[in-house]
């Protein structure tokens, strides 16, 4: 199922988003499925907020953390934001630290 808004008016052509394309030129994207990975989440809640990061295979204190299998549900589209989900095409770089939904990649790329 291919990711993006049905409708970027607003969006394309407008600087701010622009301005998220621009570290964006000359990186390799290559096309993926996202689906659930595993999470740290806090064992103890700052301001009742529930933190969280997606896990990576980074060191953690046990005592701070716990790792939850398929708690990181989605991503976001570094420029428009459009919340990837579950069965969703993407783009990423190789260390899946930049994302595009098919939309943005199709646009900007």
């Amino acid at each position: 199922m291919k990711s993006g808004y049905d409708d970027y008016s607003g969006i394309w052509g407008n600087p701010y988003y622009d301005d998220e394309e621009v570290p964006l030129r000359g990186m390799v994207f290559a096309r993926r499925i996202f689906s659930k990975v595993p999470a740290l989440v806090a064992i103890h809640s700052k301001n009742d907020c529930l933190e969280q990061q997606e896990f990576r295979g980074q060191t953690f204190d046990p005592k701070e953390w716990q790792l939850v299998e398929n708690r990181w549900d989605h991503q976001h589209c570094r420029i428009c934001q459009f919340s990837i989900a579950d069965g969703m095409t993407y783009w990423a770089t190789e260390d899946d630290r930049r994302i595009l939904c098919d939309a943005c990649h199709e646009h900007y790329k």
